[in-house]
């Protein structure tokens, strides 16, 4: 049976009402592209894109929210190390 794709988020965002402090982070985000092999047993496809394209919409997300910072966290959709 095929994998659902999950639906990409959206490209604009309502900014936070008060202002982030300076040095603002952004403390878990995946990012995925097509780049890379995914790990066969996971339960949906990413949205399509290049590691490039997420990149780029996601440092427009940052600016959006005012971070400057952000932390990248492993996908699960690649899989995992015993």
């Amino acid at each position: 049976m095929d994998k659902p794709t999950a639906a990409a988020p959206p490209l604009t965002i309502t900014p936070p009402s008060a202002s982030l402090p300076d040095g603002a982070c952004d403390a878990h985000v995946h990012l995925i592209g097509d780049d890379f092999a995914l790990w066969e047993g996971r339960v949906e496809n990413p949205p399509p894109g290049t590691l490039d394209t997420w990149l780029d919409r996601y440092r427009t997300h940052l600016g959006q929210l005012g971070c400057t910072r952000g932390v990248i966290v492993h996908s699960i959709l690649y899989g995992f190390a015993p």
